[in-house]
């Protein structure tokens, strides 16, 4: 009860929790460190249909998702091809 608010944002700070915290002005928001922007490629036609992140700690190989391809007009699985910035 009796801390110090700014020993508060110290420590928000370095467990790097995922909510915004607004102490005395200060914004602290979350950090998205191990996440990635990767494109989704169909592997019957080629065309790249969707963009996604991923996790790069917690899937560290390539993802393939069966998922809609408006081109094929069908389900089709799509694999990771590329990062994207």
């Amino acid at each position: 009860m009796g801390e110090n608010p700014s020993r508060i944002l110290i420590c928000l700070k370095e467990r790097g929790l995922a909510k915004a915290v607004k102490r005395r002005g200060v914004d602290i928001m979350a950090k998205k460190g191990n996440r990635i922007l990767v494109g989704l490629v169909c592997s019957v036609c080629g065309r790249r249909n969707y963009v996604t992140d991923k996790n790069k700690v917690n899937s560290p190989g390539k993802i393939t998702i069966r998922k809609y391809c408006p081109n094929c007009r069908k389900l089709t699985i799509h694999k990771e091809t590329d990062k994207l910035k």
